[in-house]
């Protein structure tokens, strides 16, 4: 275990932002510290869109994201866990040959204080559990994974994320290969979060569009998706992952439709794209004490108006394939939106039945495309990162092998 307390200083002098910060906390560091954000302030000069720092208004205290159950959780109840998740995944199946998982528990706390009147602070706690496991037959290896991230880490499922990592392992071996064809593509949840974290996501961040680094620049209030997909930011969601009462410069979190039914209906913004763009703040400044405010989404919650189980999705597929992983999205262009990504633990559809693991199959195109081909969301939801869906179909996607 480790610990770690930091003070970030950010100043509005003569119109220039200065910032730095020090990890230790004493009065003459501090006071060395504002010293150089003040330095930085006055060699940057004055700031031509940013006029001021974020002012006190109404905060509601999201609930469910400190549990004393996760900050008090045994060292020996973890190593425990740790060792029964590893023998559970072993006992599945002889052919698996290997495992490793992990198990993390994290205290966090905010302080925020500004000459304007802010004054708040909030504690959060989150843990987390994962399974890797190997499996080896006839001389073919593969590999397969499950994890688990809750606020409470009463809610942590240990023999649940070993037995699918297990199950998930021993599934994948003998893949075979398939033809390149026009197919229906299923993604699970995490797929669909390594999908569009690093493409849609980045692109609704204000400074991105600002600078020109999105290819939703001018597309407020243009449908940018299929009519039925609804894409909600809530930071108030209660035991959401990045659920937060404010954001990092202080500023109210709130419920915000960042699409609805297809049409874009916001940016995500800071306090100094929102005064750079005359518009409202979103309250999505997002920072640690080491660095100056970017933009973050908390809970984004994606919608849509046809919903099944997933297993009536796929009972429901002709051909295709279900991923449960993406790589390579990080690439994608985002400027034009265009991406190409490899299909990870994939399987492949035919006749409404799961038949047999994939080796090697691709998609690619452009995301803006690609959210016109939604047809179906499950009712399989789970939270990844910043992002809470379940499996969402695409029709007549081009799967490369």
């Amino acid at each position: 275990s480790k610990k770690f307390r930091a003070i970030g200083i950010r100043v509005l002098y003569n119109g220039g932002i200065g910032f730095s910060y020090t990890a230790t906390l004493t009065k003459d560091a501090v006071e060395k510290s504002l010293k150089e954000a003040i330095s930085v302030a006055k060699l940057r000069g004055k700031d031509p869109y940013y006029k001021s720092f974020p002012s006190t208004e109404k905060i509601t205290r999201v609930q469910g994201i400190f549990f004393r159950e996760t900050a008090e959780m045994p060292l020996e109840t973890m190593v425990q866990d740790l060792i029964d998740m590893i023998k559970i995944t072993l006992d599945y199946d002889k052919r698996i040959t290997s495992v490793s998982a992990g198990y993390s528990v994290g205290v966090s706390e905010k302080y925020i204080l500004n000459s304007l009147g802010i004054d708040l602070e909030e504690k959060y706690a989150s843990s987390s559990i994962g399974v890797f496991s190997v499996a080896e037959e006839s001389g073919q290896m593969t590999s397969g994974y499950e994890f688990q991230a809750e606020r409470n880490v009463e809610k942590l499922d240990i023999e649940k994320v070993a037995l699918t990592a297990a199950e998930m392992t021993i599934k994948l071996l003998n893949p075979r290969k398939i033809e390149t064809a026009v197919m229906n593509v299923l993604l699970k949840p995490l797929a669909v979060a390594n999908l569009l974290g690093p493409t849609l996501v980045r692109s609704l961040r204000a400074d991105n569009v600002q600078e020109k680094r999105s290819f939703l620049v001018g597309k407020l209030g243009s449908r940018i998706a299929v009519d039925g997909l609804t894409i909600i930011d809530n930071a108030l969601l209660p035991e959401g992952l990045s659920s937060r009462s404010f954001d990092d410069e202080g500023v109210a979190s709130k419920k915000i439709k960042i699409i609805e039914n297809g049409i874009l209906k916001s940016y995500l913004h800071n306090s100094y794209t929102a005064q750079r763009g005359n518009v409202e703040n979103t309250g999505h400044a997002s920072r640690g004490p080491l660095s100056e405010p970017s933009i973050s989404p908390s809970n984004l919650i994606i919608e849509f108006k046809e919903k099944k189980e997933a297993e009536k999705i796929i009972s429901e597929t002709d051909k295709g394939v279900i991923a449960n992983s993406l790589i390579g999205a990080h690439t994608a262009n985002p400027v034009t939106g265009e991406f190409s990504v490899a299909l990870g633990e994939v399987f492949y559809i035919e006749s409404g039945e799961i038949k047999y693991p994939v080796r090697q199959a691709m998609i690619g195109g452009n995301i803006l495309e690609i959210l016109e081909k939604i047809n179906f969301l499950g009712k399989d939801k789970r939270q990844i990162d910043s992002v809470f869906t379940g499996t969402i179909s695409f029709q007549n996607v081009t799967v490369s092998a």
